[in-house]
């Protein structure tokens, strides 16, 4: 008996000393997981957050299985912003409150912003197969080796299946176009619904044209008449039907300068017209995974925007007042935004091109606001504004890896940065705390334009070093 109570006790103790270490660990973890939600919260990273509440309620909008009342979501998004802006308040116990509303008022407002979309974009779709008469104005032209293809805002529509009078068709044609972009056209032609995805997840071409508001696709049969419009086209149809054939004429001369797949890629890279490549090129570039390079999107934006960004700043460094009495940086920051908005317009101004877009214009304007370019907070605003403005996007591929991809580049970034500077301060210590100074001359350390002014031109100039001061010049050094 006595030998069987103490290898009880010995198990009784074994007992209290794991369910004891199992409690401190408890412990620990739920402690260090209240330092990194306050440490969250002084850096202002529960935002972050809220764009992926968003990006849930567009996520559960796509999947619902029949179309949502408009009015419904918009009254769900106004009661819960409505209860987290009367939560609002610093006390711990509402404060709870206010986030889980804040995060229902995002989560409705994607919700929202895909019903909103669907009812914006909402067009008639050519049900099956049918031969019938079209008339519209051409509004963009795709020029191939042999024949082309074409979007064709449709102005009537006779001998479709069910009277369905479409809002654009795309069309091929497989002679040579006698018409351009803006012009009025009359012709017969063969349509079908869009195709949907051939395998479950894969590409959904149906989708993409609900939303382009393209309700038929099909080829031409017979001639295609050019004729006077009964009345005249819209401001914005001419002025993108001009791009297209500046676009146009420019990719037909890189072309037939360079010819070969060799000229269809340099028109394409320069352009975003692809259509001149072969199947051949197409298949292989694609096996390649190197298609982007030849589609106007965040590589090029972003190779755009920097070279407007540094010329420019670059040009008015050249200027010793400029750069002594402007924020030049800033100024070239505005000018590269302008360039690359001209850019994007110059190029098609595709789905992918205006993604790219909002992405570089929201880093540049950080530039402008004195902020930094490179971080979450930006690029969660620009996630924010494509999820609020064109919310189909957050289920293709390109908008999940050029997110994802960027995502972890400013977190690599930002976590380097904080090493770093622990590591400065580490050494620092280790040398005895001393601050380090960096020798600046009196007129670097003065902020005053004029007086940096007067005492840089009362300096003697060095011809090996009058670059670099004009470049450093705009930004003070203390």
């Amino acid at each position: 008996m006595g030998e069987e109570s103490r290898t009880a006790e010995k198990d009784d103790g074994g007992r209290d000393v794991s369910s004891r270490f199992v409690q401190l660990r408890a412990r620990g973890l739920v402690e260090g997981l209240r330092r990194s939600l306050e440490q969250e919260r002084a850096l202002r990273r529960p935002f972050l957050w809220l764009i992926v509440a968003a990006g849930a309620g567009v996520v559960l909008y796509f999947s619902a299985e029949r179309e949502p009342s408009l009015a419904l979501c918009l009254c769900a998004l106004a009661a819960f912003a409505l209860l987290a802006a009367l939560t609002r308040s610093h006390a711990r116990a509402r404060a709870h409150a206010h986030a889980l509303f804040l995060a229902l008022a995002f989560l409705a407002g994607g919700f929202a912003a895909g019903a909103w979309r669907t009812a914006r974009v909402a067009a008639p779709i050519v049900p099956r197969v049918g031969i019938g008469e079209l008339t519209g104005f051409v509004e963009e032209v795709d020029l191939r080796r042999a024949g082309a293809r074409f979007i064709l805002r449709v102005a009537s529509a006779e001998g479709f299946p069910d009277d369905v009078v479409p809002a654009r068709v795309r069309l091929t044609t497989r002679g040579d176009p006698n018409f351009s972009a803006g012009d009025f056209i009359a012709l017969k032609a063969r349509l079908m619904p869009p195709a949907r995805a051939a395998l479950p997840g894969g590409y959904d071409f149906a989708r993409d044209a609900f939303f382009a508001r393209i309700g038929g696709v099909g080829n031409v049969l017979g001639r295609i008449e050019t004729m006077s419009p009964p009345e005249p086209a819209p401001l914005s149809l001419r002025f993108f039907a001009h791009i297209d054939r500046m676009r146009n004429a420019l990719a037909m001369r890189v072309y037939r300068i360079i010819e070969g797949d060799a000229g269809a890629i340099a028109a394409a890279m320069v352009t975003g017209k692809r259509d001149l490549l072969s199947e051949d090129a197409k298949n292989l570039i694609r096996r390649a995974g190197i298609f982007h390079i030849i589609t106007i999107s965040g590589v090029q934006m972003t190779l755009v925007a920097g070279i407007f960004f540094v010329g420019f700043r670059r040009l008015l460094a050249l200027s010793q007042t400029l750069a002594l009495n402007y924020p030049i940086k800033k100024c070239a920051a505005a000018l590269a935004m302008l360039g690359a908005i001209l850019y994007d317009i110059g190029t098609g101004s595709r789905v992918g091109t205006e993604r790219a877009l909002v992405m570089t214009l929201i880093m540049l304007a950080a530039v402008l606001f004195d902020r930094p370019s490179l971080s979450m907070r930006n690029l969660a605003l620009a996630a924010l504004i494509i999820i609020a403005f064109e919310p189909e996007a957050l289920l293709g591929a390109s908008f999940q890896l050029s997110f994802a991809a960027v995502a972890a580049l400013i977190a690599v970034y930002e976590w380097r940065g904080e090493y770093l500077a622990k590591r400065g301060s580490t050494i620092a210590r280790r040398k005895g705390g001393g601050a380090r100074f960096v020798k600046a001359s009196p007129s670097a350390c003065c902020t005053d334009p004029a007086r940096r002014s007067s005492r840089l031109s009362a300096q003697p100039r060095r011809p090996l070093h009058s670059w670099r001061m004009i470049f450093t010049s705009s930004v003070p050094m203390c």
